[in-house]
Formats: structure tokens, sequence, C-alpha cells
């Protein structure tokens, strides 16, 4: 269907109710949204919150009042605080995107973990977290095989169809319906979408409490690291490698990661990622191109702990160094200088072997 000119009851402007957004309100008996973007965004912000939590809205209630469907570019310095137990009203409310058309941050650490969080709290194992997640990887997969994205919304609808039919049967939580209602809409919009719903979720997956009882995110804030650990950065006043970036901190690392068992072979697999992403940079040398593949190393950092291919420390270090290296393509490669480095001095003092047993 064509997309169509609605006008807002607020603001009374014009806002396009595109094809997508059309066929997904169909689909869920849900009428046409009475306010822009905008304005449904800035309803929700306005909205004053009741002195007890209120029971969770519905998810037809939740999407009629645009919580998700407002893409707003604006740079919020906050956000929202969240009531333990319940998604946070302004969840995904920016996107999977940011304005250049990259994945975000947000969705592989701060708004990932806000989504492990609720769900731990309604006791969704990580077990049933990663068999829904199969069930997308296939049909992305399908889509990788046949590059049609019409086929793949017609699996996304039968897909929620079984996340339904899992809530009525209390397989699952309401929250973990209303997720997946949240991310549909939004996946469903374009093939990059789609991607960003995928690694969304397998970053809820590492960040949630795990069989062991783990949790990654205890471990985020440098729990276990040397004290003042690149505070200074990379890079003193003239630009030049800091001493202590590829000689004191190594050394102070490996001792570290032999104290928790860190095996050279592990560490060897996450400097090998590193390694790649910059020879991929030699060969496109636009260095944004990288943000999300480093966004992911800290992603993957979290779920190798999770299942103890590596110590929660590791955790700590990988958020740190991307933190840095984030900043821009020197910040970037003065992270693989110190990993070089961390491996070099690791050699001979590191365990052989797997997994931390």
């Amino acid at each position: 269907m064509p997309n169509i000119t609605l006008s807002c009851r607020d603001c009374r402007k014009d806002f396009v109710f595109t094809d997508s957004e059309q066929k997904a309100f169909e689909r869920k008996g849900w009428d046409a949204p009475k306010r822009c973007p905008n304005c449904r965004a800035a309803k929700k912000l306005t909205t004053p919150s009741p002195a007890t939590p209120a029971p969770q809205p519905s998810v037809k209630q939740a999407h009629a009042e645009g919580h998700l469907l407002s893409h707003s570019s604006s740079n919020r310095e906050t956000r929202s605080e969240q009531v333990p137990g319940r998604i946070p009203s302004d969840y995904l409310i920016k996107g999977y995107l940011d304005e250049e058309g990259l994945l975000r941050r947000e969705i592989f650490s701060a708004e990932a973990r806000d989504i492990a969080a609720v769900l731990n709290a309604r006791d969704t194992t990580p077990t049933r977290l990663r068999s829904f997640y199969n069930k997308l990887a296939a049909i992305n997969y399908q889509l990788e095989q046949t590059g049609d994205f019409n086929l793949t919304k017609v699996k996304l609808a039968a897909f929620l169809s079984t996340v339904e039919y899992a809530r009525a049967r209390s397989v699952v939580p309401e929250e973990f319906l209303d997720f997946i209602n949240r991310n549909l809409l939004l996946a469903e919009q374009s093939p990059k979408c789609f991607s960003g719903f995928l690694e969304h979720y397998k970053s809820i997956i590492a960040y949630a409490k795990s069989e062991r009882n783990f949790t990654a995110a205890d471990w985020i804030g440098g729990r276990g690291l040397p004290p003042g650990y690149l505070d200074a950065g990379y890079y003193d006043s003239n630009g030049y490698l800091r001493r202590e970036v590829i000689i004191e901190w190594p050394k102070a690392i490996v001792e570290v990661f032999a104290r928790e068992s860190f095996s050279s072979t592990a560490l060897r697999r996450f400097y090998n990622k590193l390694k790649g992403l910059d020879t991929k940079h030699q060969f496109n040398r636009n260095f944004k191109l990288l943000l999300p593949d480093l966004y992911a190393f800290e992603r993957d950092a979290a779920y190798a702990a999770a299942r103890l291919v590596v110590p929660g420390v590791f955790i700590g270090f990988a958020v740190k160094n991307v933190d840095l290296a984030t900043r821009d393509e020197k910040g970037f490669k003065g992270f693989v200088e110190h990993f070089q480095s961390i491996v070099a001095f690791a050699k001979g003092k590191l365990k052989e072997g797997g997994n931390r047993q």
C-alpha cells in the first residue's frame, strides 16, 4: 500500500504514515496514529509518572501513542529513569541507526543492558532467549540466500505469532512480547534495520544473567583492572604513544589476566578480531565504518565472559579500550598497539587451552 499523509491532532502539521507502518498496524488491528512522531515523543516525555508504578501498558496502547515510532534526532543527555522490571519509556526512540546510517553504540551496550535487566527480573532464561534468537537467525539466513525482504517480513509476522503463542502459554513474560513488538516495528522497515535488530538481540543475550548466575554488567565499570588504567589515554600532549601504553600497562594487564586464568588461546582470538578490523581499515579508509564492529567487540567480550571463555575483568578492559578507540582513527590505532603489547608480554605467562573451567 502507498504511503499516506496524516494531520497531527496537536501541531496540525502533516506527517507520513509509511507503507511498512500501515502494514504493521493493520496486521495487529491498531488504528492509525493521531499524532506525528515528534508530538508522540513529546507527549510521552511530558506525561508525569504516577507516585507508584502504573501497570505496564498494553502493546497496542504503547505503539498507538508512538512510544517507538518516533526516531527523534535530538540528543538527550540523560536517559529516562528505569522502573525495575519494565522496559524504559524511551527505549529505541532513536531507532537502530544514527544520522549517518550506522548502528548506534547504545543498541550494543546501554539499551541492551536495560532490556537484559528487565528480562532477568522476569526470570527469562538465556536458553529461552537463544531459542528465539535462533529463529530470527534462520530468517536472516534465508534473506541472505534469497535477497527477498518481502518474504522476510512475512516470516517476521509468523515469528511474532510464535512469540504471542509462547506468551499465551506463559513460556515468556509480557515484557518479552513487548520487546519483540517494539523491535519488529523497526526491523521490518529495511534489511539494515533487521540486521540492527539481530545485533541488538545478540547484545541482550550477552548481558543477560547466565545459567551460572554470571552478569556481565557487573564488570563494565572496570572491576578488577589496575587503578587509573588508561585514564590518561593512549597519547601524550605531543600526540605520541605514551610509554605506559606499550610497556607498563600491558605488563600490569597480563598479571591481572594471569590471576584470572585467562587463556592465551582466548586472548589471541580477540586480538585476531582486532587485527582483522585493522586490516579491514587498511582497505577501506573510512574509519566510521569500523565503529559498529568495535561496538560488537565490546559486546562479544561480555558474551565470552558469560560462557567462561574469558574472565569478567576482560569486559571492563574491552569497554575502556573501545571508549578510547571509537573517538577517532588515531584512538583505534592506539588500541591495536596496546593490545599487541599485551599479547607480546603474555607469552608464556597465560595458560593454554579454552574455557576457564
